[in-house]
């Protein structure tokens, strides 16, 4: 085997191998505060009850207290709290990692080249010691 067809075999296969490590090179970490495998508690209480249940369940409450229940209930409807909505501004990034992408779809064309230009050149040996 001759000295150029063994480097073009050892690019190829260096050329491979940084292709597959490159996606867990560009995953991203979790922030310097989070420790692995913990999630954030939950900020949002949400009540998944129909208005009608909500009712209903209010009711089943004034029954059981009697009257002081029920004063609490038509105590409740005082001055409503608004919600506070977050504020969201509109933003023209996506969160699309552009350049990951290009530079993901560059290796990918080296290594789609290298390989074709690494077999292209193993034939022309195979062809040249086959003649002699």
């Amino acid at each position: 085997m001759s000295t150029r067809s063994n480097i073009a075999r050892t690019l190829a296969g260096a050329l491979s191998i940084a292709a597959l490590a490159a996606p867990a090179a560009l995953a991203r970490p979790a922030g310097p505060d989070a420790p692995a495998g913990t999630t954030p508690p939950a900020r949002i209480v949400q009540t998944l009850r129909s208005p009608d249940a909500q009712d209903a369940a209010s009711q089943v409450a004034q029954r059981a207290g009697g009257a002081a229940a029920q004063g609490r209930y038509y105590a409740s409807y005082g001055k409503p709290n608004p919600i506070q909505q977050p504020d969201r501004s509109v933003t023209a990034d996506d969160g699309t990692p552009w350049m990951a992408i290009a530079a993901g779809f560059a290796a990918l064309l080296i290594l789609v080249g290298s390989a074709t230009l690494a077999g292209r050149a193993f034939m022309r040996t195979r062809r040249a010691g086959a003649a002699v």
